[in-house]
């Protein structure tokens, strides 16, 4: 388990590329060359010696050596050594390897981590930068316990990865500039800092000089033939193709758009045993079927080709003292003739299938308009019927409910007269004259004798139905009026 610390130094050696480059890049070995306290990679074979002797690798040297900002300073001397702490253990095993590294324990802001700087392919750096992520998420998958966060430092693409084991979490941060990539391992790594962005703008400042592209894309990485032969795809250009479009005979009508969207009319059924108008539904029509028009092939086109790529991408290949890929100019124009001739033919084959299609459509989009006319108007006299009867058919409903709201007032009077009757023949079998509906101390009138009292029982129980109105019934509802004009009656 290593430590949060302090991450020691894994060594690692790095994948070498083919051949060695005899390119030179004039004076730079000596504006490069590493301060005290760094060291040279070890050299074993002419390809290795190559790389480690490379621009790219003194670079690299010159970058550790100087990782010195106003927030840091190192603790020990620079090694040779690559700072993975995923160690190849997750996703795909056979990534790429660093071609040489160096790491050196150092204090940043305060805290003690580990440096590491790695010499890529040409190109590569920043695909190495996607890898490495692409691995730190396998892990993360795998395991629960390593967490990956994609970010920026400075504007170059970098990931950051966090390991939790055995209670102790160990950070990277690791970005890449040009075809170096950068890291910052250990228990407390800021994702972003000044003196992380401050050692940056040095790094910037010392390879833009020699690095022809201080951020390459991923597919740059495909620019090399040293990498990955079977995705090889080399330095692309591309040229545009056009010709010219046949001429069409028949004249494009103008675009009627209330007749491109019709749909099918539904016809309604027609109120039952009352007299309707108009009594029937125009003659069916169907629906014209919009032809679909033939879609227009491109009169242009972007072909691509190999070209030669004497500087390569990123940092160049002198940058990694890695040879060339060979191409000539005379295969590049054979491939370009070739490919814009073929474009050419394509293209002119398409429009010429193409042009009998249009204008035949376009017959066909006039007839299409005069029955979609017809059929508009049809449609447009079914909507007028539809509202015809559908006005019929709410006058009736509303006279049943009339017509149904009397019944049930004259049924519900019958009831009441009914209840009424029975009430009045209670109340005189109790002995209570029916004047107990009256105040409890009568009126005298002159010329009759005096009314007795009513009694406390008959004025305690006088049937509800007495005291309330005889309900009424309402008018007669008058019957829709005939829509039919009087010679169709």
């Amino acid at each position: 388990m290593m430590p949060p610390v302090m991450v020691p130094l894994l060594i690692s050696a790095g994948a070498l590329v083919v051949g060695a480059n005899a390119l030179v890049v004039s004076n730079y070995l000596d504006v490069v060359e590493p301060e005290e306290g760094t060291v040279a990679a070890d050299a074993a074979t002419p390809a290795e010696t190559a790389v480690a002797e490379s621009p790219g690798s003194a670079a690299a040297q010159r970058i550790i050596g100087r990782i010195l900002t106003k927030e840091s300073k190192p603790r020990a001397p620079a090694e040779p050594g690559i700072t993975d702490v995923l160690q190849f253990d997750c996703g795909d095993e056979g990534a790429r390897s660093a071609m040489v590294g160096y790491q050196r324990p150092v204090t940043m802001a305060g805290k003690p981590m580990v440096a590491g700087v790695e010499l890529w392919p040409t190109g590569y750096g920043t695909a190495a930068i996607s890898d490495y992520r692409e691995r730190a998420e396998a892990c993360a998958a795998d395991t629960g316990q390593v967490w990956v966060d994609s970010l920026t430092v400075a504007g170059h693409p970098a990931v950051y990865v966090g390991i939790s084991t055995g209670g102790s979490t160990i950070n990277t941060l690791r970005w890449s500039v040009g075809d170096v990539t950068l890291s910052l391992t250990g228990g407390d790594v800021p994702r972003d800092a000044g003196a992380i962005r401050a050692w940056t703008r040095r790094i910037e400042k010392l390879l833009k000089p020699v690095c022809t592209d201080l951020k390459p894309s991923e597919g740059d990485a495909r620019r090399s033939p040293w990498l990955y032969p079977d995705d090889y795809q080399g330095l692309i250009e591309k040229t545009k193709v056009k010709v010219e479009r046949p001429a069409i005979e028949n004249p494009l009508p103008a675009k009627r758009k209330n007749l491109l969207e019709l749909q099918t009319v539904d016809r309604p059924e027609a109120p039952q045993g009352v007299p309707i108008w108009p009594e029937k539904l125009p003659p069916k029509q169907t629906l014209p079927q919009k032809p679909e028009r033939p879609e227009r092939p491109a009169a242009k086109k972007k072909v691509a080709y190999q070209v030669p790529d004497p500087v390569g991408p990123g940092c160049g290949w002198g940058f990694t003292g890695t040879p060339a890929p060979s191409r000539s100019q005379e295969d590049t124009d054979a491939d370009r003739g070739r490919l814009v001739a073929e474009a050419t033919d394509e293209l002119n084959a398409a429009l010429a299938a193409w042009a009998p299609l249009e204008n035949q459509w376009r017959m066909d989009i006039v007839s299409y308009y005069e029955a979609a006319s017809t059929y508009r108007v049809y449609a447009a006299e079914v909507s007028d019927v539809a509202q015809a009867w559908e006005k019929t058919r709410e006058e009736w409903a509303r006279y049943y409910e009339l017509v149904a709201a009397r019944n049930n007032a004259i049924a519900y009077r019958a009831e009441w007269k009914i209840k009424y009757k029975q009430a009045i023949a209670t109340w005189e079998a109790n002995k209570c004259p029916r004047g107990t509906v009256a105040p409890p101390t009568p009126t005298p009138v002159p010329g009759q004798p005096a009314q007795p009292a009513p009694t406390l029982n008959c004025l305690l129980s006088v049937p509800t139905i007495l005291t309330t109105t005889e309900p009424g019934i309402p008018p007669v509802p008058t019957r829709p009026a005939d829509p039919r004009p009087k010679s169709a009656r």
